[in-house]
C-alpha cells in the first residue's frame, strides 16, 4: 500500500472517532496540567469523566495517533517540559481540576480493541504525563509526574494510578 493509501485507510479510521473534543478547561480553583500521549499510528481517543465511576461528564479530550490526520484537540501545549520526543498529533496538553480524583479513558480501535481506563489525584500545580502504549496484541498505560529542584533538568517520575475496569464510551 502506497503512502496515500494509507493516509486514506488512516482517515477512514479517523472518521470512527470523529465526535467533537467537549472538554472544557477549568479556569478557576485548583487546577494542574496533564499531556496525554498515545504511542501508535492508530487513532486513540481520550476521555475525561466527572467521577470514578465514570458514570458522569464522558468528555473527549482528543483524539491521538503518530500518523492521525489533523483532528481536534492534538497538539496543544500548556508548556510541559520534555514533550519534543513526541510528534504533535500523538500528544496534547490541558489544564485539569486539582484535588480530587481524575478518571480518564484512553481507547483504540485499530490493530486490536483496546481500552485503558484509570484515575489518578492531581495535586494543584503540579505537571502530569498520561501514556498510552499500543503493543500488537494488548495495550498498556504509564502515568508519571515531572518533576524537577532548583538547578536541575526535569525529569518524569512514575505516579501511582489506579486501574479502572468500568469506563465505558457514551454518547
Amino acid at each position: 500500500m502506497g503512502v496515500i493509501g494509507a493516509q486514506v485507510w488512516i482517515a477512514l479510521l479517523s472518521g470512527c472517532m470523529s465526535d467533537p473534543v467537549r472538554y472544557m478547561e477549568p479556569d478557576a480553583g485548583p487546577r494542574a496540567r496533564i499531556r496525554f500521549v498515545a504511542q501508535t499510528a492508530y487513532p486513540t481517543d481520550v476521555r475525561a469523566y466527572g467521577n470514578p465511576e465514570c458514570t458522569v461528564e464522558d468528555l473527549k479530550v482528543a483524539s491521538l495517533g503518530e500518523h492521525i490526520i489533523p483532528q481536534t484537540g492534538w497538539g496543544r501545549s500548556t508548556g510541559i517540559p520534555l514533550g519534543e520526543a513526541y510528534q504533535k498529533s500523538a500528544t496534547t496538553e490541558v489544564y485539569i481540576r486539582a484535588g480530587r480524583p481524575f478518571p480518564i479513558r484512553f481507547s483504540s480501535p485499530q490493530p486490536v480493541s483496546c481500552v485503558v481506563s484509570a484515575s489518578f489525584d492531581p495535586v494543584e500545580n503540579a505537571m502530569y504525563e498520561a501514556v498510552f502504549i499500543l503493543e500488537r496484541k494488548s495495550c498498556r498505560f504509564e502515568m508519571y509526574r515531572i518533576a524537577w529542584g532548583e538547578g536541575e533538568a526535569p525529569r518524569k517520575i512514575k505516579e501511582p494510578a489506579r486501574r479502572l475496569a468500568y469506563c465505558t464510551v457514551t454518547r
